[in-house]
């Protein structure tokens, strides 16, 4: 062996040159150049032949150099020695040399070998849908969310029919508050399944941006029963009518519905109905004439049903109003309330301030005037049950009088009693003048019906002397006669 510094030989087995003292090495330092290329096995791109063919370069330089070096000592040494230079020709690297080389190529192959097995099991795993999966859970365990979305992003452009990693996926864009982009995820995964938990997940989205309409729209999709009871407060029922479309030739009653927690408003226009419409709160009315009542429900989430349509032509005969000729006023002498209208027409009053109705007193002819203030009210109803314009007038009577109205009620009482009846209870409510004398009418009404009502039995008392009669009111006239009690 030659020693690299000198030039001298040096002896086998020595580990140093008795001339120099230069220390043999017997591996020679590894040229930087081969880490520097080992690192490009972990690049992203993942090329294991160029990664081989490169450190297969690397190894061929390396033996290379450290052959051309020990042949460049040996050649320096002989040219000392000797002076013809064709000796040269003849000269061999030592065998040592060789050894050398075939140790570092041994070396290279086998880091090529551990990172070809490395690089392999990184693209094995980078490929793999389960180990994308593991590591991006992973990643959403330890709320990493946006790492946790790139990983999947790229397992899911490697499969995107893969359920497991549109949900985890959808999940991550949740919890970064990517409501929009979460539900982007989760409706494509409708197309595919319909599962439950999608749909819960897609509602769970819409109520973080309070977008309660969507979740309605979505409901009326669904046909999951258990999924519409748990989210049934978003959903809201069409408007329903209680009389259809159509041409009516009487007054119509239209009652609204929906939803028990809905509130309803409603036009009579056509126009679309909004919270700024009319609100309901009963049943609509419809007179004479033509109406499109448009309706929508509004619940507490400020969800809308569909605006639902109904048009309603009503055509009927409107009777005239009654006209009262008895004037409104204080009177201190009961005077008979009259009113005139057709004599084919009914008409119907009331003396509680209350519209009429076809279950309220017929008019048959002038009414006897009731004991204090009351509201007269008269209107002329066709047998279609249409109603004329309602006429009132107000009308007080207070008479001057000797004898209270108690005591004149005590007075027939006490008679009746005499005569053994129970069933009949009695009340002061009106006064007549019959024969120029003014008398209290007592009304008499059957106790013993649930309803308790007027016998039409009826009893006058004089209201100076207290005298007693029973009265009998021919209703054409508005007018008592008088008979003895017996």
């Amino acid at each position: 062996m030659i020693c690299p510094k000198c030039g001298s030989t040096i002896q086998e087995g020595h580990l140093y040159c008795e001339t120099c003292g230069e220390e043999i090495r017997i591996v020679p330092d590894f040229d930087a150049t081969v880490d520097e290329n080992i690192n490009i096995s972990f690049t992203d791109e993942y090329d294991t032949a160029g990664v081989i063919q490169e450190l297969s370069k690397v190894a061929t330089k390396e033996i290379a150099k450290e052959i051309d070096i020990e042949a460049t000592k040996e050649i320096n040494i002989n040219s000392v020695k000797h002076t013809s230079i064709d000796r040269l020709d003849d000269k061999k690297p030592d065998d040592k040399i060789v050894i050398k080389a075939l140790v570092i190529a041994g070396a290279v192959c086998l880091v090529i070998v551990f990172l070809v097995l490395m690089i392999n099991r990184r693209i094995n795993d980078y490929y793999s849908i389960d180990k994308q999966y593991e590591k991006a859970f992973d990643y959403f365990e330890s709320e990493q969310y946006d790492e946790s979305v790139k990983i999947l992003k790229h397992a899911h452009s490697i499969d995107s029919e893969d359920i497991r990693i549109s949900i985890l996926l959808s999940d991550n864009y949740y919890m970064l508050g990517k409501y929009d982009e979460s539900n982007a995820v989760l409706y494509e995964l409708i197309n595919q399944n319909d599962d439950r938990n999608i749909y819960e997940r897609i509602i769970k989205n819409y109520e973080a941006l309070n977008d309660y309409s969507s979740i309605s729209k979505l409901l009326n999709d669904i046909n999951d029963e258990e999924i519409l009871n748990i989210y049934k407060q978003y959903k809201v029922s069409n408007v329903s009518f209680s009389v259809e479309s159509g041409v009516y030739d009487s007054k119509q009653t239209v009652v609204l519905s929906s939803d028990e927690e809905s509130t309803i408003y409603y036009t009579l226009d056509g126009q679309n109905a909004d919270e700024n419409a009319l609100l309901y709160n009963g049943p609509i009315e419809l007179e004479a004439g033509e109406y499109i009542i448009n309706a929508v429900a509004i619940n507490k989430f400020g969800v809308k049903s569909e605006n639902t349509i109904a048009e309603y032509t009503i055509d009927y005969f409107v009777p005239d109003a009654p006209i009262i000729k008895t004037t409104g006023g204080t009177y201190n002498v009961p005077t008979p309330i009259e009113a005139d209208f057709a004599d084919y027409e009914v008409c119907y009053y009331t003396i509680d301030g209350e519209d009429p109705t076809i279950e309220d007193e017929k008019y048959i002819g002038p009414i006897p005037m009731y004991i204090g203030k009351h509201t007269y009210k008269f209107a002329v109803i066709s047998n279609k049950g249409v109603s004329s314009d309602v006429v009132s007038v107000d009308i007080s009577l207070e008479m001057v009088v000797l004898l209270d109205m108690e005591t004149a009620t005590n007075a027939i009482i006490n008679w009746k009693k005499l005569s053994g009846s129970t069933d009949y209870s009695y009340k002061c409510e009106q006064a007549c003048v019959t024969n120029n004398s003014t008398y209290y009418i007592i009304n008499e009404y059957d106790e013993s019906d649930e309803e308790k009502e007027p016998t039409g039995n009826h009893y006058a008392v004089d209201v100076l002397n207290g005298l007693s009669y029973k009265a009998i009111l021919n209703k054409s006239t508005g007018k008592y006669t008088l008979e003895a009690l017996r």
